[in-house]
């Protein structure tokens, strides 16, 4: 099942309705994926084809933001793991991976379930959790780092 430009033109309409110009933020070589900045959180969409545990493919749409990236002579790493595992058991909708040593938080879902305005939703949502994590995380642990 290939990713369908009503897809695209989805996600394009929920990033122009909240201020943002698309075609600035879809990547040229592969128009399925889409890096934007709310404040201080990186945000990365990624549509595309998934299989479920049925084994069947469906299409979804998944927003990353990469909160840091942790140092490999970091003194703290068990108490950061304590910390995050504690987080993922309070949000909802996003959590927490690691990553080729990058914190990650990240929300994924159905693509052909989904509105505009889930979206918006799903991509206020993660920007506004990534942005207080940044935060929280570097007041609490020192680790400070601007995200490319």
């Amino acid at each position: 099942m290939p990713i369908l430009e009503s897809h695209r033109q989805l996600i394009n309409d929920a990033i122009l309705s909240l201020g943002i110009k698309p075609d600035i933020c879809q990547q040229k070589e592969n128009p399925n994926l889409w890096k934007l900045h709310r404040g201080t959180a990186q945000v990365i969409i990624v549509v595309q084809e998934s299989t479920n545990h049925l084994e069947d493919k469906v299409s979804t749409i998944s927003m990353m933001s990469p909160i840091l990236q942790i140092p490999t002579d970091f003194e703290k790493t068990k108490e950061l793991y304590d910390f995050i595992l504690d987080a993922n058991h309070k949000l909802i909708t996003e959590s927490f991976s690691v990553s080729n040593q990058w914190l990650l938080l990240n929300s994924s879902y159905y693509l052909d379930d989904m509105r505009r305005q889930e979206i918006i939703q799903m991509l206020d949502a993660l920007s506004f959790h990534a942005q207080s994590f940044i935060r929280i995380i570097g007041e609490e642990f020192g680790i400070n780092q601007e995200t490319k």
